[in-house]
């Protein structure tokens, strides 16, 4: 099955985007913060754009994609995120669903349940998902997916930001909706995974599964840990070429910052 097939957002939609500052603790220091809210499959979604405060642009972009939680709750991440913007880059991000400020009472933790994130570990194996779980995993899934493909559309309105210069970071359960978005869109020039230990997902939204369709695009697969049946390797091995797998830290990985550094400049 090919991703267009099974997933895709409705062009016709109205984007609706809108722009806000950002408060202080949602920014980090040295940079320009810019809030942005769109529509995607009926849902309302949040977003943060991080801008070097030293250029006017047009300026390369990272779409990441954070694990489980927030961009606002991506500490791990923000020693990375600075580097980038060091280096000239912007870095947007948009809040997963049933996160965040789009989060549900009775729908988000069992969503984590199903997920086997870190934030809240797997509380059966793969098999064992009973059907509401199973198809709240596939529909989080087709959602992030059009909630990135939108995301990217909102903020290549954005004068400052080179549309052709565009690359997809994805960590935990971000890469695994990564590797469906990376898939189906083609605009990343080049993709970083860095899947989770997490369960295996169900078949029809499996990385596994889509991962070849990024060739060929220049793809990097960081091994942070997890199984070799659901990990780094198992998705590595189904991934076309040209791709490189590294292990290590993802949030200190040097191999990503040369990697992004080359098919960026």
């Amino acid at each position: 099955m090919r991703a267009q097939s099974f997933f895709s957002s409705d062009p016709s939609e109205d984007l609706a985007l809108f722009t806000r500052p950002l408060p202080t603790p949602d920014c980090l220091s040295g940079a320009v913060c810019q809030g942005f809210e769109f529509s995607s499959r009926g849902d309302r979604v949040t977003g943060r754009l991080l801008r070097p405060t030293s250029d006017e642009g047009p300026l390369p972009l990272i779409l990441l994609q954070h694990a489980a939680g927030t961009w606002r709750s991506a500490s791990p991440l923000d020693t990375l995120t600075a580097r980038w913007l060091e280096s000239g880059a912007a870095v947007a991000s948009v809040e997963l669903p049933l996160h965040g400020e789009r989060a549900s009472a009775k729908l988000s933790e069992r969503l984590l349940g199903a997920l086997g994130s870190d934030a809240a570990p797997a509380v059966s194996a793969p098999a064992e998902l009973d059907p509401i779980a199973r198809l709240l995993r596939i529909e989080f899934t087709r959602q992030a997916v059009a909630d990135l493909q939108r995301g990217l559309d909102a903020v290549a309105r954005i004068s400052t930001l080179d549309s052709r210069r565009v690359a997809f970071a994805g960590f935990g359960v971000g890469a695994t909706v990564g590797t469906l978005f990376s898939a189906l869109d083609p605009r990343p020039a080049a993709v970083v995974l860095a899947p989770p230990a997490d369960r295996a997902a169900p078949t029809e939204v499996a990385p596994a599964r889509y991962v070849g369709e990024i060739a060929p695009r220049p793809l990097l697969v960081l091994d942070t840990g997890g199984t070799p049946e659901t990990g780094a390797k198992a998705l590595f091995d189904a991934a076309g070429e040209p791709r490189t797998l590294e292990s290590g830290d993802a949030a200190n990985s040097e191999a990503l910052l040369r990697f992004l550094s080359t098919h960026l400049a």
